[in-house]
C-alpha cells in the first residue's frame, strides 16, 4: 500500500513539473517576459525531465503490478494446495489409499491364472452333437449370433424343418425374414403358398409382430396352458437388428421369455450381435435363452456377457487351442458352457 501511494505522488509531481515548465516556456515565448538564453534552457530542461520521468514511472508501475500479480498467484495456488493438503488429511484412510503398494505384477498374473484354470474345468468341448438335439427336443428358445458366413440362417432353416417335421395338427409356426430369398428357401422348394397364408412372413412385419403379441396374451390372460390345449407356438425371426425399429418387438420377445414357456411359446432368433444397442435386448432376455455364438462377438469385449460366459481371457484362451477355427462356436443352455463343433447340416435329409 505504501508503495503504490508512493507511486502515484511522485506521478503528480511529474505532471507538475510538467505543466510549470510548459507555462514558463509559453510566457517566454509569448513575449510577456523578456527572454534570456538560460530561462529559456531551463524551461526545456523541465518539461523534457518531466516526460522522461513520467516514461520510467510508467514502466516501473507495469513492472511492479506484474511482479505483484505473480506473487498473488503463487500465494493463490500455495493455499489452495495447503487447503487440499488438509482436506486429505480430515478424510480417514485416504492416506492409506494413496500410500497403498502396488500388487506385485508376477503375483497379479498368478491368480489371473488360478481363474482361467477354474473356468476352464468347468467348461465342456463337444464333438457330438447333444446340444442341438436338447434344442430340437425341448423347443427351447434360441438365440443364435454371428456376423455373415458364421452359418446362423443355415442353422435357423434346419431348426425349423426338424420341428415342422415333427409337429402335431395343432402345432403353430411362424417365420419372420426380412431378407428372404426365394433360392434359399425355409422348408420347401416353392413357399409361395406358405407366404401367402403368412406362415413365412416377408413384410408388413409390424402388423404381424402385433397379432403375434395379441395372441400371446389371449393365451396367457386365458391361462390356456400347453398341458390342456396341446398346442405349440415356435416364432423364428432372423436379422433381429432389422425389427428394432418396431415398438412392440422386444415386448413379443419379453412375453415369450419371461411367461411365454407354460403356454407352448417359443422362438428362435439370429443376429449379428449381442451389444445393447444392436440387437436391443437386455440381458434379462439374453440370460434366460440358450445362446450360440460366433468367435468374434463372443470375444468381443463390448459383447453383453450376464453372468452366463466365462471370462474373456478363457474364452480367448480355449479358443487358441482349436488348431481349426472354422466352424467353432460357444454355447450354453443357461446353466452349461461349452465350446463346439458345428456340423454341417443337410436340411433336406429331413422329410416334411
Amino acid at each position: 500500500m505504501k508503495l503504490e501511494t508512493t507511486i502515484v505522488a511522485k506521478k503528480h509531481i511529474n505532471k507538475v513539473s510538467f505543466i510549470v515548465g510548459l507555462l514558463i516556456f509559453a510566457s517566454l515565448f509569448l513575449g510577456k517576459y523578456k527572454p534570456e538564453r538560460i530561462i529559456w534552457l531551463n524551461s526545456l530542461v523541465i518539461i523534457s525531465i518531466s516526460l522522461s520521468m513520467n516514461k520510467i514511472d510508467y514502466d516501473y508501475e507495469q513492472k511492479l503490478l506484474k511482479t505483484k500479480k505473480n506473487i498473488y498467484l503463487a500465494k493463490k495456488r500455495l493455499i489452495t494446495q495447503q487447503k487440499f493438503n488438509n482436506e486429505l488429511n480430515n478424510i480417514k484412510g485416504i492416506k492409506p489409499v494413496l500410500e497403498a503398494k502396488k500388487k506385485p505384477i508376477e503375483k497379479t498374473l498368478t491368480v489371473n491364472q488360478e481363474i482361467i484354470n477354474q473356468e476352464l474345468e468347468k467348461i465342456t468341448v463337444e464333438s457330438n452333437n447333444d446340444w442341438l438335439k436338447t434344442i430340437i427336443e425341448k423347443n427351447s428358445s434360441f438365440l443364435i449370433v454371428g456376423k455373415k458366413g458364421f452359418g446362423k440362417s443355415h442353422l435357423m432353416r434346419y431348426l425349423a424343418r426338424s420341428y415342422v417335421a415333427t409337429m402335431d395338427n395343432k402345432d403353430l409356426f411362424i417365420i419372420l425374414d426380412p431378407h428372404y430369398d426365394p433360392d434359399n428357401p425355409w422348408l420347401y422348394q416353392n413357399e409361395d403358398e406358405l407366404i401367402r397364408r403368412e406362415k413365412i412372413v416377408v413384410n408388413n412385419f409390424e402388423r404381424k409382430i402385433n397379432e403375434l403379441l395379441g395372441i400371446i396374451r389371449y393365451r396367457i390372460d386365458h391361462k390356456l396352458f400347453y398341458k390342456t390345449t396341446n398346442s405349440r407356438l415356435r416364432i423364428f425371426i432372423d436379422e433381429i437388428e432389422f425389427f428394432n425399429q418396431f415398438e412392440n418387438f422386444t415386448e413379443l420377445v419379453k412375453n415369450i421369455e419371461f411367461e411365454g414357456r407354460k403356454f407352448g411359446l417359443s422362438i428362435v432368433l439370429g443376429g449379428h450381435s449381442l451389444k445393447k444397442t444392436v440387437c436391443n435386448l437386455d440381458s434379462s432376455i439374453i440370460s434366460s435363452m440358450a445362446i450360440l455364438m460366433a468367435p468374434n462377438v463372443a470375444l468381443d469385449p463390448v459383447t453383453i456377457k450376464p453372468g452366463l460366459f466365462p471370462s474373456l481371457p478363457t474364452m480367448k484362451k480355449l479358443y487358441s487351442q482349436f488348431p481349426e477355427k472354422n466352424g467353432i462356436g460357444y454355447f450354453t443352455d443357461g446353466e452349461n458352457f461349452s465350446i463346439i463343433k458345428i456340423p454341417k447340416l443337410d436340411l433336406w435329409q429331413i422329410k416334411l
